[in-house]
């Protein structure tokens, strides 16, 4: 009943601030394997929400990306852009149920996510066809430039 509460608050409000609420001024890693990172720092800029994103070997950054989250005009629904070093534009959409951020295909709040992020105490975990694929620790502060 909490979570059906939930998703009915975050569709009435669609803000990214709601939808990354618990993330938001703070950065996240998850330790991939070989010495690798993968980094993600949420910050909160007026209407939309700064997701900056790195890969790391060692110190060395050897891919990353910006995600910009912004209402998308269907109720509950954001949408993203994703840009990466990659030279790539990644064009998505999010939304929020309870606890867990779901990145659907379409702007369909119906349609099955493959990708989910479940928020948790300490950071969130990323769920692909509903097994975990990665667990982000929250390592502090995301500052004024997202790391």
């Amino acid at each position: 009943m909490l979570t059906a509460v939930l998703l009915t608050a975050t569709l009435a409000t669609a803000q990214p601030a709601d939808v990354f609420a618990g993330l938001t001024g703070s950065c996240y890693r998850a330790d991939i394997a070989d010495g690798t990172t993968d980094t993600h720092c949420f910050t909160l800029g007026g209407k939309a929400v700064m997701d900056i994103h790195k890969v790391r070997k060692g110190d060395n950054v050897v891919y990353e990306g910006v995600t910009i989250y912004r209402d998308a005009g269907d109720p509950g629904v954001l949408a993203y852009a994703y840009y990466n070093s990659l030279g790539d534009l990644l064009p998505g959409y999010a939304y929020r149920a309870g606890d867990d951020i779901r990145f659907p295909e379409t702007a369909d709040v119906n349609a099955t996510p493959q990708l989910v992020w479940h928020i948790t105490t300490d950071g969130y975990d990323v769920m692909i066809a509903g097994k975990q694929a990665r667990q982000f620790v929250k390592t502090g502060p995301a500052g004024d430039t997202g790391f």
